[in-house]
């Protein structure tokens, strides 16, 4: 059994400069969480998630934790990122604790049995 902060220490990471890339790469391998720069060229943020919570992305990432990551920080941009399927919020510059804490708590729910 692999507690939620050993997990922390066990991350990769790959880099990709676009939703459309994104969505590209979720087809062909498994990941764990998604961070997703709001604004980035060819495909935005938000339009990535919403393909990917399509099914774009592969039928098995529909649900994918996706941590947006912005300049944006007003309440009303936090809840358009929501709709477009966004599961969490970071308000750049980023804050290594507050990365930490949110990629704890996607750790802490990924590795919780499912309900029957």
């Amino acid at each position: 059994m692999v507690n939620a902060g050993d997990r922390l220490h066990q991350l990769r990471t790959q880099i990709l400069g676009n939703g459309e890339e994104a969505i590209d790469v979720l087809l062909m391998g498994k990941f764990d969480a998604i961070l997703m720069d709001i604004d980035m060229p060819v495909m935005d943020g938000m339009s990535a998630t919403r393909h990917i919570r399509e099914g774009q992305g592969g039928e098995h990432n529909t649900r994918i934790p996706i941590v947006a990551t912005t300049a944006f920080a007003s309440t009303s941009d936090q809840g358009k990122f929501l709709e477009a399927g966004m599961d969490y919020f970071l308000s750049k510059p980023l804050s290594a604790e507050m990365l930490r804490q949110t990629l704890l708590t996607i750790a802490k729910k990924t590795s919780s049995p499912s309900p029957p």
